[in-house]
């Protein structure tokens, strides 16, 4: 009787058994045909029983499933999002036999990379939309297929998608502007951008967010690691030496930071960038302003400021003179003296003695606009030259050519101010 009972329970489990592989074998044949409203109910069950949910050759089964599902708006109703459920059980199969799994690598043959361009497609429409989560999402999506189909073979996908990451960091950098109670997003997007700064990827937005949000936060360790990075990326940017001034300001460390680039440039002094924050210092701290960027009163030490801010600038733009940043902040120095000037006159009555004043500031005036002139032009010319241009440098050409239209309607030089009117006005072209 024993022997019995242990040859029909042995039974019962070769025909569980069977059963369950009918289901996957029902799957494929509604998949060749079809019928995925059918294959999707078989699959479903294999992969869900207990005596198949661990096979690879399943969750690649029912990935193929919810692929074609995705693919065929006459089954729309079967998945909300099919896409997104084909990758998590590729990756399922993957897990399960992360090597020599010729169903996931036949798969990838017939394309689980068509699955890229259908969420990279979806991310973009979020962003038109403005609907950033959805953007995030499918920019993650895609990042996970590159992901599994590198692992899959390192002949499919790459490393690193580098460029979903950054689109997915912007997504959810935006999906935090948006909703600030969510924090998880802009988390992600400075988790995603350390990544990218990691391996010194060249895109401005990457330091800018991550030395933004260290300077919120007063993560000295990482501000100072991250500017260092930016600094090599950029060499040439003058937004990251500003940024990396305004964490002293913050933080009450500017005398710091004053000794340090002193000493930089007493050891190094050939050094353009040391040479040129320098100057960007001393500038900043002769002509103070508050968070608002309104200007604040002189400081006692003026005079010696400006002579130091003009002598370092100078440097720069002999070092290398044919960069606009230098030359277009000398000429701003000047400019804005020659500004001050122009305040105090009007600030004057009609007395004699006033008239005096007037015309002595008049002069001083002149001058400082005459220095200025060769430096705004330079910048102008140099950044003219350019065919397209960023938000920063854009900026600067527009108020390069304000301060020249300035100087030339002064010396009544028609021509050059017309033409330079004209510019201003076909500025936003320029725009990168």
């Amino acid at each position: 009787m024993k022997k019995l009972m242990l040859f029909l329970v042995c039974g019962v489990m070769v025909l569980c058994s069977a059963a369950q592989k009918k289901y996957i074998d029902n799957a494929k044949e509604d998949l060749k045909s079809g019928d995925l409203d059918k294959a999707k109910t078989f699959i479903d069950q294999a992969v869900t029983n207990e005596k198949t949910m661990g096979d690879a050759d399943s969750w690649t089964l029912r990935g193929q499933i919810y692929q074609a599902i995705g693919a065929n708006p006459k089954y729309e109703a079967l998945s909300p999002n099919p896409d997104s459920v084909a990758v998590e059980s590729f990756w399922k199969s993957h897990a399960l036999k992360p090597t020599g799994n010729s169903g996931l690598i036949l798969a990838a043959e017939q394309g689980i990379n068509k699955m890229y361009g259908i969420f990279w497609n979806n991310a973009i429409n979020g962003f038109k939309n403005k609907d950033y989560v959805s953007a995030y999402s499918n920019f993650g999506f895609a990042g996970q297929v590159n992901d599994l189909l590198h692992s899959i073979d390192t002949a499919f996908g790459a490393p690193m998608d580098t460029l979903a990451l950054l689109n997915m960091s912007k997504a959810a950098y935006n999906a935090g502007l948006t909703d600030s109670t969510e924090s998880r997003y802009s988390d992600s997007a400075v988790l995603h951008l350390e990544q990218l700064a990691q391996i010194k990827y060249k895109d401005l937005f990457v330091y800018q967010v991550l030395l933004a949000n260290y300077l919120q936060k007063k993560n000295t360790e990482r501000f100072m690691a991250t500017a260092e990075v930016a600094k090599q990326v950029f060499p040439d940017n003058t937004d990251f030496a500003q940024q990396e001034m305004e964490y002293y300001r913050e933080t009450g460390q500017m005398d710091a930071y004053l000794k340090q680039l002193e000493a930089g440039v007493q050891k190094d002094p050939g050094n353009y960038m040391l040479n040129f924050n320098l100057g960007v210092t001393y500038d900043d701290l002769a002509n103070p302003k508050d968070s608002e960027g309104n200007s604040l009163p002189r400081p006692a030490n003026y005079q010696d400021l400006f002579d130091k801010a003009a002598n370092s600038y100078k440097k720069a733009v002999e070092i290398k003179p044919d960069e606009y940043g230098p030359n277009f902040n000398l000429g701003l120095l000047y400019y804005n003296r020659a500004a001050q000037y122009g305040k105090q006159m009007g600030d004057l009555g009609q007395s004699k003695k006033d008239q005096m004043r007037a015309d002595s500031l008049s002069k001083a005036q002149n001058l400082f606009l005459g220095l200025a002139q060769p430096y705004l032009e330079k910048a102008f010319a140099e950044l003219d030259a350019k065919p397209k241009l960023t938000g920063s440098e854009l900026n600067i050409y527009q108020e390069a050519i304000t301060g020249l239209k300035e100087i030339y309607a002064r010396k009544n030089q028609t021509d050059k101010y017309n033409e330079l009117d004209q510019k201003l006005k076909n500025a936003d072209s320029k725009l990168n």
